[in-house]
């Protein structure tokens, strides 16, 4: 999400064999921001909310949170954004059969979202 549209097209035609490659993969999928943002977000709370029920029915009470918080925040931001910060591009683009399996399931509940914002917000920021 960090490259907009417009950057992947400038890597398309600019950028190194490999980055070309990644980022016409990406592109189609990025284009359409609202519905990707909708995806990772629902994504994001069914992970987030199963690991905290899952923690408590091992581990009750503070424990669990304090647990789930943890492992939430070194396993499910701080690496990810550390190793994505890096190599982003060839990440997006090597899960992106997954990304689109995402988007699939959750269609039914970020594909109305995702209309509703572009609606609210417009489809892209202007450039």
């Amino acid at each position: 999400m960090s490259l907009t549209p417009h950057d992947l097209a400038l890597i398309q035609e600019a950028g190194t064999p490999d980055d070309r490659k990644y980022a016409k993969r990406i592109y189609p999928i990025r284009k359409r921001g609202n519905f990707l943002l909708c995806t990772i977000l629902l994504g994001n709370v069914l992970v987030n909310s199963t690991t905290t029920i899952l923690l408590d029915t091992l581990i009750s009470g503070i424990l669990a949170v304090a647990g789930a918080t943890f492992a939430i925040v070194i396993f499910g931001e701080i690496i990810p954004q550390a190793v994505c910060s890096r190599h982003g591009l060839k990440i997006g683009s090597k899960t992106i059969i997954l990304t689109r399996i995402f988007m699939i399931i959750t269609s039914p509940v970020a594909f109305p979202l995702s209309k509703i914002l572009d609606c609210i917000l417009g489809k892209k920021k202007k450039v």
